[in-house]
């Protein structure tokens, strides 16, 4: 701004020293636009700044600071994927001439979205461990509903449904018994992204592009899955079904969200009872190089 002050004094003096020297009327409108012209828009950027009307500036200045939320590095720019949150403080207009300056209030935070990048992976997702859901297939770790498979048998509780006592085996031992349902092996994945971790913000970078990456080619081949992280901030699981595309960059924008850190829980424990009750066929871990 001194530069621009400095500047602009020696115009005023050397179109002074013009109409000095020419005393035409040429040189008084230059002189006088020198001074008007100048002075209009340093009033209009003092309005414009107790306004807040940006378009009416030149510039706005301020300490510029952006946040990765994914990340959690602040810095004037990110290099990584993430959620930046830019914000800008002591904002002061400047007028079109770079004179004078006007404090103005802080602008709102902007958010943009920068996905991670994607490469090529090869996804194997053993077809012989993803049976179709009406396969004869069951889990061999919980029960489920399906009436057609037993998957234990039991001694009677109170609350059991009648319907489910095995009369034949109880009149055999004497014991009142009942079956437990088998529940069928759903063809579904499972993509965990541990985010309860601390790391450089390099290696949280890179294990972003991976699930990515993955999460792409399991969409590109047409292979339903879930992606499940942990909300550090309520250390409690978020998960996200994806069918398409669309669905991944929805996902993502909601994980790129959530700060990578150190929690009194990781993922994979907050995440364990929500993988065991899905009933995935294959579950896929991701976490920090």
């Amino acid at each position: 701004m001194a530069k621009n002050r400095i500047v602009y004094a020696l115009w005023l003096l050397a179109v002074a020293g013009l109409h000095m020297f020419g005393n035409e009327w040429g040189t008084r409108v230059i002189l006088v636009g020198s001074v008007v012209v100048p002075l209009v828009f340093i009033m209009l950027a003092g309005v414009a700044a107790r306004r807040n009307i940006r378009w009416l500036v030149g510039e706005i200045r301020g300490n510029r600071r952006c946040q990765n939320l994914f990340t959690g590095a602040v810095g004037e720019a990110s290099p990584h994927c993430g959620v930046h949150v830019y914000t800008l403080q002591d904002a002061r207009a400047v007028d079109l001439f770079g004179l004078t300056t006007w404090k103005m209030p802080d602008p709102p935070p902007e958010r943009n979205l920068v996905l991670p990048k994607r490469t090529e992976v090869e996804i194997d997702t053993e077809e012989e461990a993803a049976p179709a859901l009406d396969s004869d297939e069951y889990s061999m770790h919980r029960a489920g509903n399906d009436p057609s498979d037993t998957f234990a048998i039991r001694e009677y509780m109170a609350g059991d449904s009648l319907k489910r006592i095995h009369w034949k085996m109880s009149n055999k031992t004497g014991t009142l018994l009942v079956r437990e349902l088998g529940l069928p092996v759903q063809q579904k994945v499972l993509l965990l992204v541990e985010t309860a971790v601390a790391g450089a913000a390099d290696a949280i970078n890179a294990m972003a592009n991976h699930a990515y990456s993955v999460s792409c080619a399991l969409a590109t081949d047409e292979i339903t899955h879930s992606i499940l992280w942990l909300d550090t901030a309520s250390e409690e699981c978020e998960i996200r079904e994806v069918l398409t595309m669309e669905d991944v960059a929805r996902a993502f924008a909601a994980l790129l969200s959530t700060t990578v850190k150190d929690c009194s829980t990781t993922t994979v424990q907050a995440g364990r009872q929500i993988a065991a009750d899905g009933g995935y066929s294959q579950i896929m871990v991701v976490g920090l190089p």
